[in-house]
């Protein structure tokens, strides 16, 4: 495959009926699903911290915050590390592994978890993962109680505590109503100059993950970080 390629083109599979079978057959029916849902391979070893992805982010999501002219470009964000929150869905981080080496930068957004426990934490289905991977969440049924921002294990649910009358948990849906639900790419990474995102078929993303391991060693950690992780991830990254 085209390591600069990406799937523009996308299908959504629809769900199947599971109640009344035996255990044994839904989890072999839950396990194919998260096989062939959709995931993104970030290759870290690319990222350049240009913050294109957190522009995108931020113009497609019209609903948070206007940042002023050159708030994208500015490389001083990189001194302290940041999370997201209400105003910012995805956030670059720079990190110095080796004092002399070169800085490495990683994207981070809500990870999109297979088995989400901010799903399983919401009482009132407020948060859901759809069949194509993505963890959406619906304001008009959330009551506030949060269990979804103590449920997180990445701590991705932001709680919008400076509106008064309708906080809402505010946090990456990967694009779904804007881009996904009609068959584009998530902004960030149609965005990003260096390809560093690969999208789509989760198990296609893990076999490009390991054959970019085999064929580069030295150059990568010998782990899909997200494969496994958490009951494994829709975002997985090469590290």
């Amino acid at each position: 495959m085209n390591r600069r390629g990406f799937i523009e083109r996308i299908t959504c599979l629809t769900g199947a009926a599971l109640l009344g079978q035996p255990w044994q057959a839904r989890a072999r029916r839950l396990n194919h699903a998260a096989r062939q849902s959709l995931g993104v391979l970030v290759d870290t070893t690319l990222c350049v911290g240009c913050r294109a992805c957190e522009l995108a982010c931020n113009e497609i999501n019209v609903d948070l915050p206007i940042r002023p002219e050159g708030y994208f470009k500015d490389t001083s964000v990189f001194e302290r590390r940041r999370r997201m929150d209400a105003s910012a869905f995805t956030v670059v981080n720079r990190y110095q592994p080796e004092p002399s080496g070169a800085p490495v930068y990683v994207k981070f957004q809500c990870m999109h978890c297979l088995n989400a426990a901010c799903v399983s934490a919401c009482l009132v289905s407020a948060l859901t993962r759809d069949a194509t991977g993505a963890v959406v969440y619906d304001g008009n049924k959330c009551i506030g109680c949060r269990y979804c921002m103590a449920a997180c294990p990445f701590q991705v649910p932001a709680y919008e505590y400076t509106s008064v009358l309708t906080p809402r948990v505010r946090k990456c849906t990967f694009c779904f109503n804007t881009r996904l639900s009609n068959g584009e790419i998530p902004a960030c990474i149609e965005a990003c100059p260096m390809r560093v995102m690969r999208f789509g078929l989760r198990d296609d993303l893990i076999t490009l993950g390991r054959e970019r391991i085999r064929k580069n060693p030295g150059r990568y950690v010998q782990h899909i970080y997200g494969e496994q992780e958490a009951g494994g991830t829709a975002w997985m990254y090469l590290t």
